[in-house]
This record gives C-alpha cells, sequence and structure tokens, in this order.
C-alpha cells in the first residue's frame, strides 16, 4: 500500500505552521486570587472578579513571546497585547526540583510597550500568578515600581 502523500504534506505543513508562531508553546490562565498584569486596568468600577487574563508563549525566529489577554469573565476581549519574553529560557530564583526534574517556582519576566511585569509559574498546572515580592522582583533585576 502507498503513503498517502496528502496527509504527510499537511503534517508538514501543520508542523512548519506550528514552528513559526501560529500556534501557542503553552498556554495559561491567571489565577483568580492574582493582581492583574500592569499592562492593563480594571474597567471603570470593575472588582478584579469581573475580568480574566489569559497568557500564550510562543517561540519563533523573533524569540519566545507571549500575548496577553484581557477579557470579560463571559469571555468578551477587552484588549490583547504581545510581550516579549526574557532570556532564551525561563528564570529560577533558588531552584527547586519536582520529581520530573522540573524546576519551581519558575518565572518570566514579559515587558509589553517598555513596561516589565514579573509571572512566576509555582507548579506544572497551566495556570500563572503575578508577582509582587520584592526579593524576587530584584534578584530578577526589575525594580519594585517597574
Amino acid at each position: 500500500m502507498r503513503p498517502r502523500r496528502g496527509y504527510i504534506g499537511i503534517g508538514v505543513a501543520l508542523a512548519l505552521l506550528a514552528g513559526c508562531g501560529l500556534f501557542p508553546e503553552a498556554s495559561f490562565d491567571l489565577a483568580p486570587d492574582s493582581r492583574i498584569p500592569n499592562w492593563f486596568h480594571l474597567p471603570a468600577g470593575a472588582p478584579r472578579s469581573a475580568v480574566a487574563v489569559t497568557m500564550d508563549d510562543y517561540v519563533d525566529s523573533s524569540g519566545r513571546w507571549a500575548r496577553i489577554t484581557l477579557k470579560t469573565t463571559n469571555g468578551k476581549v477587552l484588549l490583547k497585547v504581545k510581550g516579549t519574553l526574557r532570556g532564551p529560557e525561563t528564570l529560577h530564583v533558588g531552584r527547586v526540583s519536582g520529581p520530573s526534574g522540573e524546576a519551581y517556582p519558575a518565572y518570566e519576566v514579559v515587558t509589553v510597550s517598555g513596561v516589565s511585569d514579573l509571572v512566576e509559574h509555582r507548579s506544572m498546572a497551566p495556570v500563572f500568578y503575578m508577582v509582587d515580592d520584592p526579593a524576587v522582583r530584584k534578584a530578577l533585576g526589575l525594580s519594585a515600581h517597574e
């Protein structure tokens, strides 16, 4: 039986598209008890619980970057921004390795329109937190107000 060239071609095309930044490497939701990132502001009079934030990480020929989306809890997109991720991989302050060799917490310095903020991944879950801890921010080269 001959291989189905059409399927092979589709597979190759999808792999190339994934490598071009059309599909995220990973997707995360901001923890409901975390503050929103510095690039966003709550709609006037809205409580934090009225919005959700997602972050999709990408890797392409330009490097690592993220698409961060602010939306209402019913899914209406309020704002999407693109940010750069510092360095070639996640950052660590005091390495703690898990059972399969992963190290947590892991951090990402994300910069959007010249404003940097700090993301924390506490485990291999699809959840992230915004970090205000002055010691962690200082260790990663960020000021307390940056």
